[in-house]
């Protein structure tokens, strides 16, 4: 278990490229691309109120690729955008999002102990590891 800083991700042409952080109400009226999931619905309910869905997709390579083309923000867990080969060439960037009364959220992983935890899952556990370790001291340099 985890506590990570959500973000928003906007191409490198956004008009958002030099600030710190974003509000939802800077996010007012922008379109949003989301997962089409249960928590992908709930940060929009939650930042995005006033802002059309331009997509919802369960591929994220087609939500990258709608931001990267400047079509659309998304939200994403700072750990996770890290992964993405678009923000290491600097096609897309993030800003941290900052909420009076929402700013990090929880990452955890459960599964049953009967069936234990399959080969794959044990790779993803650990890259997920490296990556939030990554971030962690990311963040420790930016303080």
């Amino acid at each position: 278990m985890t506590r990570t800083r959500l973000a928003v991700c906007f191409a490198r042409e956004s008009r958002f490229f030099n600030l710190d952080f974003v509000t939802p109400e800077d996010l007012r009226n922008e379109e949003v691309v989301i997962h089409n999931s249960v928590q992908g619905k709930a940060w929009v309910s939650l930042f995005h109120k006033d802002s059309p869905i331009l997509l919802a997709s369960n591929n994220i390579g087609i939500l990258k690729d709608a931001v990267k083309r400047g079509r659309a923000c998304s939200v994403v867990h700072e750990f996770m955008f890290n992964s993405f080969p678009e923000a290491q060439t600097g096609e897309i960037f993030m800003v941290p999002l900052k909420d009076k009364n929402y700013f990090y959220e929880e990452c955890w992983l459960t599964y049953p102990i009967q069936a234990g935890v399959s080969d794959e899952a044990k790779q993803f556990m650990k890259y997920v590891a490296v990556e939030m370790e990554k971030q962690a001291q990311l963040n420790k340099r930016s303080i």
